[in-house]
C-alpha cells in the first residue's frame, strides 16, 4: 500500500477501529461469565466444608462418611413425607404421630450437615422428589401400595423402619470416627425401633 497517497484522515480512523476492536477483546472482569461455573460452586462448598471443620475442631469426612449423610437425609425425609401421604389418605393418627417423630430425625440429620457445611439434598426439593434415583423409586412404590388399603398402608410403615434399621446400621460403620454423627445415627436408630414396634403392633390388631 502506497501510505504517501492514503488520505492522513482515513490513517486515523483506522487507528481508532483497531483501538475499539482491541478493546472489546478485553471483557470487564465484573461481569465476565466463568469458564466453569461448576467449579466455583465445588470450590465454595468446599471453602464452607473447611471453614466448618476448624471453627468445630472436627477432623475432614470422608467422600463415604458424607454419602451417609446425603443418604440418611433424604431416606428421613422419605419417611416423612409417606407417613404424611398416608395420614391424609386415611386419617390415622399412628401415621401423624410418627411424621412429626420423623420431622424431628430430618432436622437431626440436617443440623449434622450445617455443622459440616455440607449442602442438604433435601433443601431443593418437596414432598415426594429426591436425588437419590433408589429412593425415588422406593417413594413411589411405597405410595402406590400404601394407597391400595389402611392394611397396606401399615405395612408401608414396616417396610420402612425395616429399609431404615439396615441403613443406619450400615452406615454406622462409615462414620465411626466421628461421635457427633454416631450419636445422631444412634438416635435415629432408637427412634426407627420404635416406630417398627408401633406399625407392627398395628398390624397385630388388624
Amino acid at each position: 500500500m502506497n501510505t504517501k497517497n492514503f488520505p492522513m484522515k482515513m490513517v486515523v480512523m483506522c487507528m481508532i477501529c483497531i483501538i475499539i476492536i482491541c478493546s472489546g477483546c478485553v471483557q470487564d472482569p465484573e461481569i465476565s461469565p466463568h469458564p466453569n461455573l461448576q467449579s466455583i460452586e465445588n470450590e465454595n462448598a468446599s471453602n464452607m466444608e473447611e471453614q466448618a471443620m476448624l471453627s468445630n475442631n472436627f477432623k475432614k469426612l470422608t467422600d463415604a462418611e458424607k454419602a451417609s449423610l446425603w443418604f440418611m437425609a433424604e431416606e428421613e425425609k422419605l419417611a416423612g413425607d409417606v407417613y404424611n401421604y398416608m395420614f391424609e389418605l386415611y386419617g390415622m393418627q399412628i401415621f401423624q404421630n410418627i411424621y412429626f417423630s420423623e420431622i424431628d430425625h430430618v432436622n437431626a440429620v440436617a443440623h449434622l450437615l450445617e455443622k459440616r457445611g455440607l449442602w442438604n439434598p433435601n433443601d431443593a426439593h418437596g414432598p415426594g422428589v429426591f436425588f437419590n434415583e433408589e429412593l425415588q423409586l422406593l417413594y413411589n412404590n411405597l405410595i402406590l401400595q400404601g394407597s391400595l388399603s389402611a392394611s397396606e398402608a401399615i405395612a408401608v410403615g414396616v417396610i420402612i423402619e425395616e429399609t431404615d434399621l439396615e441403613d443406619i446400621q450400615y452406615y454406622l460403620d462409615y462414620v465411626a470416627e466421628s461421635k457427633d454423627i454416631v450419636k445422631v445415627y444412634e438416635n435415629l436408630l432408637a427412634g426407627s425401633e420404635s416406630h417398627l414396634d408401633s406399625f407392627l403392633s398395628q398390624q397385630e390388631l388388624r
